[in-house]
C-alpha cells in the first residue's frame, strides 16, 4: 500500500516546475482531492488529467483528503482555500481505502464548479471485459466525465481572464502624468489659410477616465494675405485648458473627447506698399473649444494621439490694408494636432 502524502509528493514532482511556479492565479488552478490510500485507477487518472490540464494551461493542486469527511464538505473546504477554478474529487468503492486482488471497477467522480457553485456526481464504471486494462479504461472514463462537465468551460473563463488581464495592463500604459510635444494646426472659415504651429502638452489623470491639460502652440507659419495696397502675415498663438474624457482601451487604442476653454492671441506684421503705412496690431480673444481624437499605445509609457475640433472665438480679430478688410480670424474657427506623447 502506498500512503496519500507519498503519492502527493511522487505527482508533484513528475508534474514538473508547473507546479512550482511562484503565485499562480487561482483561475488557472484544478484542486484534486486525493484519498489516503489511492489504487491504480485513480493515479492514471490523475496523470492523464495533468496532461489535459497542461495543455490548455491550468495547473493541478493536489490535496489529501480529511479522513471521515464527506466529499462534498472536502470539496467546499478546498474552495474556500484555495478558490480554484474547479475541484475534484476521486471516491473508490470502497471509500478510499486501499485493497488488494483485481483493479476496483467503480469510482465515484465530484465535480464542484466554485463559480456557480453547481456539484456534479459521477459513478463510473468498467466491464469485467476490460480485464487488465481496467485501470486505464476507468481512467479514461473520469477524464472524460470532467470533461464533458466544466473543462471547456473552465478553458473559456481562463482565456476571457487573459484577455480582461491584457486590456487592464494596455490601459495602465497610458500612465497618470502625461507630457506630449508635436505640431498643431488652426485655420479659419473667413479668408485666412491654415496655420501650423509647433505644440506642447502637460496632462495629469484625475480619473482614468479623465485627463486635465495645459498645452500652448505658437512661433509656427505665419499665413499671408495681399492685396494691392500691401500685404500682411499673421503670427498666432493659442493656449488651451481643457479636460479629455479617454474611453477603454481597445487593443491598443483609445478614444477620447476633449472640451476646455481658449486663449487665441494674434499679431499682424503690414507691409504698405508705396504710398501706404502699414501697421502692426495685435489682439487675443477668449473662445471655447471641443475637438475628438484617438491614441495609440505603441510602446510602455509612449503614445500618439491626434484630435481635430472646432473653436469657438468671443471676439473676431480682423486684418485691414489702407482701411480695407484683408482677412479676419472667423469667430469658429477648426484646430487639430498630432502629438507624441510620454506618460509617467
Amino acid at each position: 500500500m502506498i500512503s496519500g502524502p507519498l503519492i502527493l509528493a511522487l505527482l508533484q514532482g513528475a508534474a514538473g516546475p508547473s507546479l512550482h511556479s511562484s503565485a499562480p492565479q487561482p483561475s488557472t488552478i484544478i484542486a484534486v482531492i486525493l484519498p489516503s490510500a489511492p489504487n491504480a485507477s485513480m493515479l492514471e487518472a490523475l496523470y492523464r488529467l495533468r496532461g489535459e490540464a497542461d495543455s490548455v494551461g491550468f495547473e493541478l493542486r493536489l490535496v489529501e483528503a480529511v479522513a471521515n469527511d464527506e466529499p462534498r464538505a472536502q470539496l467546499d473546504s478546498v474552495a474556500r482555500g484555495l478558490a480554484p477554478a474547479a475541484v475534484v474529487a476521486l471516491v473508490g468503492k470502497t471509500g478510499g481505502k486501499a485493497t488488494a486482488g483485481p483493479p476496483i471497477g467503480s469510482m465515484d467522480v465530484w465535480f464542484l464548479d466554485p463559480a456557480t457553485a453547481n456539484t456534479s456526481v459521477g459513478h463510473l464504471t468498467v466491464e469485467e471485459e476490460a480485464g487488465d486494462r481496467a485501470d486505464l479504461v476507468l481512467a479514461v472514463r473520469v477524464v472524460d466525465f470532467i470533461r464533458a462537465r466544466m473543462f471547456d468551460s473552465l478553458v473559456r473563463t481562463l482565456a476571457e481572464s487573459k484577455a480582461k488581464r491584457r486590456q487592464v495592463v494596455t490601459h495602465e500604459r497610458v500612465g497618470r502624468s502625461f507630457v506630449a510635444a508635436g505640431v498643431g494646426s488652426t485655420g479659419s472659415f473667413s479668408g485666412l489659410p491654415p496655420a501650423f504651429l509647433p505644440a506642447l502638452e502637460v496632462g495629469y489623470a484625475v480619473k482614468k477616465w479623465l485627463r486635465l491639460t495645459l498645452a500652448a502652440a505658437g512661433l509656427g507659419t505665419q499665413p499671408r494675405r495681399e492685396t494691392t495696397a500691401g500685404n500682411a502675415s499673421v503670427d498666432q498663438k493659442l493656449v488651451k485648458v481643457s479636460a479629455i474624457f479617454v474611453a477603454r482601451t481597445w487593443w491598443r487604442l483609445y478614444p477620447f473627447v476633449e472640451a476646455g476653454v481658449s486663449a487665441y492671441f494674434v499679431s499682424v506684421h503690414g507691409v504698405g506698399y508705396p504710398g501706404n503705412v502699414g501697421y502692426d496690431p495685435s489682439g487675443w480673444s477668449p473662445g471655447v473649444l471641443a475637438s475628438a481624437g484617438l491614441g495609440l499605445v505603441l510602446a510602455p509609457h509612449f503614445v500618439v494621439q491626434v484630435h481635430a475640433g472646432g473653436m469657438l472665438l468671443y471676439r473676431e480679430p480682423k486684418i485691414f490694408i489702407a482701411d480695407t478688410e484683408v482677412a479676419r480670424t472667423g469667430r469658429p474657427a477648426w484646430l487639430a494636432s498630432a502629438m507624441l506623447g510620454v506618460t509617467f
